[in-house]
């Protein structure tokens, strides 16, 4: 008989969880408290390791499809400038993205999660992990106004940042506020950029540019703000915010409808050290591991967990399992968490004038194959294993 898992979430993270669990054999449900299944949000890198993760859920035929393909260029300053600059052309295959929207990825793994049974608008306000061996784990959920208690062999919490299901695996996590605050918007030009990511560190602030399609440039504006700031026109904001940045970075912020930007505050997980598994409880994604965007591998990071979570946790084999996804899954996660946090450090939330003209003259000097190499130690990843077979 196969075990039941059921999957708190139903973004990026938890539908990923979903296909992983499907292939391993798991009757899934998933629950979303949202009034359907859809990504709000616009574009972001895919790199190395989470086309791995995809291809590993076995989606590497859609993935080739999914985006456009960029090549790493290197890091400018306001001025347009060269920081670092990398040799694009021969960069290793580790260096090379994917620019997606995140609803077209959305979208991919909601079509390769036919197989679960899906419910929105269920909210999950409470979960008990249960034991191993041992009780099953509960969630409580409430959908249509009606509150009730799902058992399961298996509860993986994939609902983001401020996590319910954290709370019953480590109550004492917290979120605080990272000083930054993230514009993202879809240009509609097309002649702007051409098939390189394009990245500008300025005092206290950073810029992005990425094509996800022919016809489409995804960007970010990574800025320092009081939390909650309230802008009463966004766009008007963030032109002025960049208005003396290099060109085409003010260019693209003006080719953005108004109705294709979002701003949201940058949060992340307390850095003490915490569990990333309870019970029969596990976590994935923000709910396990909020980093800053810095490294770009939040939605990444995301696809390995589900990845992982699909090829050592297995029905019947949760004790093991659930260790071996706790093992394989917080190291990671815990030094790139890190990387992201020192990458912040020394490039967008520097904001001393004289601090930032030391780093970028540094910068300028320093072996930039060095820094390639370290970068790819994090894209050259591989799945586990699968755990053999209880009959091998």
């Amino acid at each position: 008989m196969n075990g039941h898992a059921v999957v708190a979430g139903g973004g990026i993270g938890g539908l990923a969880a979903a296909v992983g669990l499907l292939r391993a054999g798991w009757e899934v449900t998933v629950l979303e408290s949202a009034p359907d299944f859809s990504e709000v949000g616009s574009g972001f890198a895919l790199t190395a390791n989470g086309v791995t993760a995809l291809s590993a859920l076995g989606l590497g035929e859609e993935t080739r499809s999914l985006g456009h393909p960029l090549r790493a260029e290197g890091t400018r300053d306001v001025h347009g400038r060269w920081i670092a600059r990398l040799d694009a052309e021969n960069a290793p295959e580790s260096l090379r993205l994917h620019g997606v929207h995140r609803q077209r990825l959305h979208g991919m793994l909601l079509a390769a999660a036919h197989g679960a049974d899906l419910h929105h608008s269920a909210t999950v306000h409470g979960v008990e992990p249960g034991s191993l061996p041992g009780e099953f784990a509960r969630v409580h959920v409430t959908e249509n106004g009606t509150t009730r208690r799902l058992s399961a062999d298996l509860v993986v919490g994939a609902d983001g940042l401020r996590s319910v299901v954290r709370a019953g695996v480590d109550p004492a996590v917290r979120v605080r506020y990272s000083g930054m605050s993230s514009w993202r918007g879809i240009a509609g030009s097309t002649d702007l950029i051409g098939d390189a990511f394009r990245a500008y560190w300025g005092p206290a602030a950073e810029f992005g540019a990425l094509r996800i399609d022919q016809g489409e440039i995804y960007w970010y504006g990574y800025v320092r703000l009081p939390e909650h700031t309230d802008f009463s026109d966004e766009l008007d904001a963030a032109l002025t915010r960049f208005a003396d940045w290099a060109e085409p970075v003010p260019a693209l912020i003006a080719a953005t409808d108004p109705r294709r930007l979002l701003r949201h505050d940058v949060y992340e997980l307390s850095p003490t050290a915490h569990r990333i598994a309870a019970g029969r409880v596990v976590l994935l994604g923000d709910a396990a591991h909020a980093m800053l965007p810095t490294m770009g591998q939040g939605v990444n990071t995301a696809l390995e967990d589900a990845a992982a979570l699909g090829r050592v946790v297995r029905p019947g084999e949760l004790i093991d399992g659930v260790a071996r996804y706790s093992a394989e899954r917080y190291g990671r996660t815990r030094g790139i968490q890190r990387r992201s946090a020192m990458m912040a450090r020394i490039g967008s939330h520097l904001s001393n004038p004289a601090a930032v003209a030391a780093r970028n003259g540094l910068m300028r000097l320093a072996p930039v194959g060095a820094m390639a190499s370290s970068s790819s130690r994090i894209f050259d990843w591989l799945p586990p294993a699968p755990l053999p077979d209880a009959d091998d």
